[in-house]
């Protein structure tokens, strides 16, 4: 690869397009959900979610989701209704994963807890 590749990975690429586009393909491997009570369920279950908020989520959600014990949290760069366009759905609030690809994938990206 040289400098400047666009499948490098390198800084650059705009992180909310990488993002959806992560997010689409654990959608479609089984591997996400959506939605505040399902996201819940599954931080509740699984010791491995990764929670991902989008930027405009309200505080009272936002303090719950900082409540579940043991998951990780990070802020996408995306507000609830471009998430929610992305997910077939009108406004997306929360969405989580919990393969470890995914989760690595997600990492990288560098986004803020």
């Amino acid at each position: 690869m040289t400098a400047g590749d666009p499948h490098d990975g390198a800084t650059g690429s705009d992180p909310a397009a990488e993002v959806l586009k992560l997010l689409g393909l654990a959608r479609r491997a089984g591997k996400l959900e959506v939605g505040f009570s399902a996201v819940e369920r599954m931080a509740h279950r699984r010791s491995d979610a990764l929670v991902m908020v989008a930027r405009d989520m309200g505080p009272s959600q936002r303090r719950q989701v900082d409540g579940w014990p043991g998951v990780k949290v990070l802020t996408l760069p995306l507000d609830s209704s471009r998430l929610g366009e992305a997910m077939g759905r009108d406004k997306v609030a929360v969405t989580g994963l919990y393969d470890s690809g995914f989760r690595a994938g997600i990492m990288k990206l560098g986004l803020e807890a």
